[in-house]
């Protein structure tokens, strides 16, 4: 018996027939509904927020059976092409599919998403053997939609400081936010709410004496870093 998402993997071909066959399909995005359309909106305010540049993709096509909401690509361009010739052009793929949770008998959904790394044989490749990552003595909590955006950007930026975070980003509340950092048992909050956004800064809160200071954010990682833990 054939397949019936096969017709799906049509989208996925590079030869000219198939471009033109894209070109001319009706573009997915002139389907979406309200909800659909304000949760991609805001999928695109925060892909913006990290600064990461994209174009609008309709040809991609999630796996019909479980994906849900955003599918995306990553490619290589520029000056990662001229280097790299012979590499693959899509670097990785994936989607989320939380709703495959309710389709298996479940209450609600749950937040899930996967993506498809592929990587090139390259002979002689360096090959790097990753050691255990630190445990985290800081959790970063958020309030607000303003906050949360700010808070992207500001974990990557700690990222590439080499300081590690806890955080639980698809929490909004702040009860869920603090049990968690007490669950975890970190010395420090990283607090940015609604204020912290508008003005730029981090409120570092000591878990055992309350005390707390306010730091720009530019200045968070050297902050940070000058803690005693």
């Amino acid at each position: 018996m054939p397949d019936p998402t096969a017709i799906f993997n049509l989208f996925r071909h590079q030869d000219e027939e198939m471009i033109q066959f894209r070109t001319a399909a009706p573009s997915s995005l002139s389907f979406l509904s309200a909800q659909a359309r304000s949760h991609f909106k805001e999928v695109l305010e925060f892909v913006e927020a990290l600064g990461v540049e994209f174009s609008l993709a309709p040809e991609l096509v999630g796996e019909k059976n479980h994906a849900s909401h955003t599918v995306f690509s990553i490619r290589s361009t520029g000056i990662e092409r001229e280097l790299s010739p012979e590499a693959p052009e899509i670097l990785a793929m994936g989607y989320r599919y939380s709703r495959l949770s309710k389709k298996l008998g479940m209450r609600k959904e749950i937040p899930m998403a996967s993506v498809s790394i592929f990587l090139s044989n390259e002979e002689g490749a360096e090959k790097k053997v990753y050691k255990e990552l630190p445990k985290p003595k800081f959790y970063l909590v958020q309030l607000g939609r303003d906050a949360k955006i700010k808070t992207l950007g500001l974990i990557e930026n700690l990222r590439k400081d080499r300081i590690p975070v806890h955080h639980f980003i698809g929490k909004d509340k702040l009860t869920a936010q603090l049990e968690g950092a007490e669950s975890l048992k970190v010395s420090y909050l990283i607090i940015i709410g609604q204020k912290e956004a508008l003005d730029g800064t981090a409120t570092i809160r000591n878990m055992v004496t309350r005390a707390q200071d306010t730091i720009p954010l530019a200045e968070l990682p050297a902050y940070l870093k000058s803690i005693k833990l």
